[in-house]
């Protein structure tokens, strides 16, 4: 979660279905449709948009784009407890590999701002290593949250390359009955040449399955709440 889970920190869509102790979820991770390449990742679906040409020369993509919906048998209020519980990073960190430390707190009116460090402790694939410099990932995550109206928009920049990566994304709370519906809306830009697009995919993969494992954490410890 963009609160919490973060980047490593992700539905309705195209993306496939499950359901967990106290939470459903889709995922879809998709470009603009290209009828030439269309590749499955994960649940989701991902079609990739082919480089712009001039001269063989490729020089413009479309971000890799996120959307993520999961409902939570909780109200809003108690999700972002629980995200925010010591108990759920605790088990984020044991399951996912990425150790997060809180760089600062602060609030600007009735926004509440964090900053998190964030280093994965899983090796980048060769490629991605040595295009980034580093074995491992590393990133600062910015969330500026709005309690009053559940909404938290997230910004990542890498320790690396910051002036070739975006990443960026909102997260909204909303009740739905006597459940709430989480809605994750996101997109990765790497401005690499010729590996770019590769860096963007595994990216959007790690995002994916980083969301799907908090969401099942956060759903294990709503419904032991409820006992």
């Amino acid at each position: 979660d963009g609160h919490a889970s973060g980047f490593s920190g992700p539905q309705s869509g195209v993306g496939g279905e499950g359901t967990w102790a106290a939470a459903s979820k889709e995922r879809v991770n998709h470009m603009p449709p290209d009828n030439s390449s269309n590749q499955s990742m994960g649940q989701g679906r991902c079609c990739r948009m082919p480089h712009l040409l001039v001269r063989g020369v490729a020089i413009a993509r479309f971000p890799m784009k996120l959307s993520i919906r999961n409902t939570f048998s909780c109200d809003p209020v108690t999700l972002w407890e629980v995200f925010d519980s010591p108990e759920f990073n605790e088990r984020l960190e044991a399951e996912s590999g990425v150790r997060r430390e809180l760089v600062s707190k602060s609030t600007e009116g009735d926004i509440e701002v964090t900053v998190l460090r964030c280093v994965s402790k899983k090796e980048l694939p060769g490629f991605m290593a040595k295009a980034m410099g580093s074995k491992h990932l590393e990133y600062n995550q910015t969330s500026r949250f709005n309690p009053a109206t559940n909404v938290l928009e997230w910004n990542v920049v890498p320790t690396v390359m910051s002036d070739r990566v975006t990443a960026k994304g909102r997260t909204e709370v909303t009740v739905k009955g006597e459940q709430c519906l989480r809605v994750i809306n996101g997109e990765i830009k790497v401005r690499l040449p010729l590996i770019g697009g590769r860096i963007e995919k595994k990216l959007m993969e790690e995002i994916g399955s980083g969301y799907e494992r908090a969401a099942e954490i956060a759903a294990s410890l709503i419904a032991a709440r409820s006992k």
